[in-house]
């Protein structure tokens, strides 16, 4: 590394401490609660709430719906989910009686991973009304290459005449050697030959800027594929605009018939600023309008406006019908929010500093003005993830090896919330160090610099800088 970049990674490194050490304290999401407008009046609707273990990770999500005649929420289903490490071991879902006021459990997945830490086996029960015994219902198995790519997936069904599971459907993925998927091929079993038999395929081909996509059918009498509908996909030269073709096959004709388009127009983030879907009109040989998006965004990269608009049915123009307006506390930034999803997503909406609502209107055409009609509010709160009175840096802290590759440990660092993000700030991973000696899975992390942040219950910080190789 030479010293002009030395210097430059100095600076960043201790920008992006300065600006960890004025954040404020790990915040939880507790609750999203949705209200109605109705009769001139705000009322309740449902209410989402969620509780978390000390290691950050979601127990508990209960959902409640609003009880108008006792003017309180009552409790409708949950999903509780089982942890080993790192990773969800089991998720049962349950609804709740009101006769009995007892949760009913009504279905269990169990999650199975393999060395690499990717799932590989899926197991479904039921649970009967009548039985304290869960009943198995349907098994998935994944197996996976070299690089950790999806290569068959099998789905089994239990039966019960010969207490087993039965074979029932497979999946076979190939991809090209830069790890696009070219194929997906999937079999149905035969019960009454004791054999596979095709089904359906995809086929993906990339030509430039261009995806293309074909959906097959396999016909048993002419015991070949049959096209059903094909999808094709472009990027312009700049980024900045997306297109999508969609054509169904004509058997009557042996030619592809158009069906619909989608045009989507991205700014130089590759956010979508506007997203158009068409139909395509047989009798008069055009695309008519059928549904359309527009969003707008704050400097945080966060959706502030949305508005849907569908097709007027008496003229080919768009009309509004729905519009969204989000609002965000941009003090709590990604790396400080514990969220119950996979990726910080509500309503197909990704956000990156701490939501607080969303206001949502109808158009009403009798005024030709937006009417109020909903409401979404998030509740948090501050999460203490430890016990030691020690700050991070007051430890020996040790992190290595350093460049690291497929994993890193974590030694002298019990109790203390760990976040890895890359110089975008983009995180990669968090949880809570509950060890002596934490190793931390990086083997789905991209060569690159990554920052180390440790955080104590009180608040107090340290950053550490690690490169993978």
């Amino acid at each position: 590394m030479n010293c002009k970049s030395y210097i430059l990674w100095s600076l960043i490194a201790i920008l992006f401490q300065t600006v960890i050490a004025a954040q404020s304290d790990v915040m939880t999401l507790n609750n999203m609660e949705w209200r109605n407008y109705t009769s001139g009046a705000w009322q309740s609707d449902e209410i989402e709430e969620y509780i978390y273990n000390e290691n950050g990770q979601l127990v508990y999500a209960i959902l409640s719906s609003w009880n108008s005649s006792q003017q309180s929420y009552q409790y409708n289903s949950r999903i509780q989910t089982i942890y080993a490490n790192e990773q969800v071991s089991a998720k049962i879902y349950a609804d709740y009686d009101i006769s009995t006021g007892l949760w009913q459990d009504t279905l269990k997945r169990v999650y199975t991973y393999n060395t690499s830490q990717l799932l590989s086996m899926l197991e479904t029960y039921q649970k009967p009304a009548d039985s304290e015994d869960w009943e198995k219902e349907t098994k998935e198995e994944y197996f996976y290459d070299a690089v950790g790519s999806l290569i068959e997936f099998y789905f089994y069904e239990w039966d019960t005449d010969i207490s087993d599971w039965a074979n029932y459907e497979k999946n076979v993925y190939a991809y090209d050697v830069d790890g696009n998927m070219t194929q997906f091929t999937s079999w149905i079993w035969d019960y009454l030959f004791k054999e596979w038999l095709y089904f359906d395929k995809e086929e993906y081909t990339y030509e430039e800027d261009w995806i293309k996509y074909a959906y097959s059918e396999y016909n048993e009498m002419s015991e070949g594929w049959e096209y059903i509908f094909k999808d094709s996909s472009m990027f312009s030269t700049d980024g900045l605009k997306y297109a999508y073709l969609s054509c169904y096959w004509d058997n009557s004709t042996s030619q592809w018939v158009n069906f619909s388009k989608e045009i989507h127009d991205l700014n130089a983030e590759g956010k979508i600023l506007s997203y158009a879907e068409y139909e395509w009109n047989e009798n008069t040989m055009r695309w008519d309008y059928y549904d359309k998006e527009e969003y707008t965004y704050d400097t945080y990269g966060n959706v502030t406006l949305f508005i849907d608009y569908n097709k007027s049915n008496e003229y080919n123009v768009w009309v509004e019908s729905l519009k969204e307006i989000y609002e965000y506390d941009h003090s709590y930034n990604l790396n400080q929010l514990i969220i119950p999803y996979d990726e910080p997503v509500i309503n197909g909406v990704y956000f990156n500093t701490m939501l607080l609502s969303i206001d949502a209107f109808d158009w009403n055409s009798g005024i030709s003005d937006w009417k109020v009609s909903s409401k979404g509010l998030f509740a948090y709160s501050q999460f203490n993830t430890g016990t030691s009175s020690l700050s991070p840096d007051e430890r020996q802290v040790e992190i290595y090896p350093v460049p690291f590759t497929d994993f890193i440990i974590v030694s002298n660092a019990e109790s203390t919330f760990l976040t890895i993000y890359d110089i975008k700030g983009m995180v990669y991973k968090q949880m809570l160090i509950n060890s002596e000696n934490q190793v931390v899975n990086t083997q789905s992390f991209v060569p690159g610099l990554y920052f180390i942040q440790l955080q104590d219950k009180y608040g107090q910080k340290a950053v550490r800088k690690v490169l993978k190789r």
